[in-house]
C-alpha cells in the first residue's frame, strides 16, 4: 500500500504539470477514481494473499503434526521390535585382572589351555577395500593381507608350535583374510558365517553376531586345550568393549568354573619376533 500512495501522489504531480488548469479538475477525478480502484483491487490482493498464508500455515501445521504423529508411530514400532533383541541378548560377565598380565605370563596360560583366542586378521593392504558382502569366495572383491601381513603371520605360526600351545578348534570369519590368517597360523580352520565383518552390518544383524562370539567365548573348552576365533575389530567390540588392535592381535581369556571369562590381555604381534 506504501508503494501504490508513493506512485498515486507521483502520478498527480505528474499530471498537474502537464495539464492545464481548466482540464485538471477533470483528470484529478478520474486519476482519485483510478486509484480509488487500484487501492480496493489491492486491498483484495492483500487480504487474498494473507488468506492463503493462513491457509498454507494451517496446513503446514496440520501436516507436521501428523508428520510428528507417523514419526512417532515409527519410531515406537522401532522400539517395540528393538525391545526383543534386548531381552534376546545375555550380557557377558568379564572379570578383569586387578593387575595387568605381562605377554610372557599370558602365554604361560595359553599352554595350560581352557582359553579362547580371538584373533584379528593380519595386516591387509590399504588400497583395497571390500566390494561384496556375499561372496566370499571371490578374494578379488575383498580386503586381502599384504606381504609383510603374511610374513609375521607365517612367524606367529612357528612360534606357537615352538612353544606347544595346545589349538583344538579354528573358527574363522569366511572373508579371505581371516581364512588365510588361519591358514599361516593354525594351518587348519572351519568356516563361521557369523564371525563375518559386522561392522557393515545393521543394528538386527549385529545384534545376532554379537550373541553369536558372546556364546562362542562362554562355550566350554577343553581343558587341556584352547578355543581360537579368527575374526575382525567390530565383531569383539560388539561383544565385550574391547578393541582388538592392531591387526594380528591376540585378545586372550580364560574360562572360569562359573561360566564367566576372566580377560588376561592380548599378545601384540610383534611380540613373537622377541622369541628365539
Amino acid at each position: 500500500m506504501f508503494n501504490i500512495r508513493i506512485f498515486k501522489y507521483s502520478f498527480y504531480f505528474r499530471v498537474a504539470d502537464i495539464c492545464s488548469e481548466e482540464k485538471l479538475s477533470s483528470y484529478i477525478f478520474y486519476c482519485r477514481s483510478f486509484f480509488i480502484s487500484l487501492n480496493l483491487v489491492s486491498f483484495w490482493l492483500v487480504k487474498s494473499y494473507i488468506s492463503d498464508l493462513n491457509f498454507c500455515l494451517l496446513k503446514y501445521i496440520k501436516i507436521r503434526n501428523i508428520i510428528q504423529r507417523k514419526s512417532m508411530q515409527k519410531i515406537s514400532i522401532l522400539i517395540l521390535l528393538f525391545i526383543p533383541l534386548l531381552l534376546l541378548s545375555t550380557p557377558i560377565n568379564i572379570e578383569y585382572p586387578k593387575k595387568d598380565l605381562t605377554q610372557e605370563k599370558i602365554v604361560l596360560e595359553l599352554q595350560k589351555g581352557g582359553c579362547v583366542i580371538y584373533m584379528r586378521h593380519g595386516s591387509t593392504k590399504r588400497d583395497e577395500s571390500d566390494r561384496t558382502t556375499t561372496d566370499f569366495q571371490n578374494c578379488k572383491l575383498q580386503r586381502n593381507l599384504s606381504e609383510d601381513g603374511k610374513k609375521v603371520l607365517a612367524n606367529i605360526g612357528k612360534k606357537l608350535k615352538k612353544l606347544k600351545i595346545p589349538i583344538n578348534q579354528v573358527l574363522s570369519s569366511p572373508y579371505c583374510r581371516c581364512k588365510e590368517s588361519a591358514t599361516l597360523v593354525f594351518n587348519h580352520y572351519s568356516i563361521d558365517d557369523n564371525l563375518r565383518f559386522a561392522l557393515i552390518s545393521d543394528i538386527e544383524e549385529t545384534e545376532l553376531l554379537k550373541n553369536h562370539l558372546q556364546n562362542l567365548l562362554v562355550k566350554k573348552v577343553k581343558s587341556n586345550s584352547n578355543r581360537v576365533l579368527v575374526s575382525h575389530t567390530a565383531n569383539l567390540k560388539e561383544a565385550t568393549d574391547i578393541w582388538p588392535k592392531p591387526e594380528a592381535v591376540m585378545v586372550v581369556f580364560k574360562q572360569k568354573e562359573d561360566g564367566s571369562l576372566l580377560y588376561l590381555g592380548k599378545i601384540l604381534p610383534n611380540y613373537w619376533q622377541g622369541i628365539k
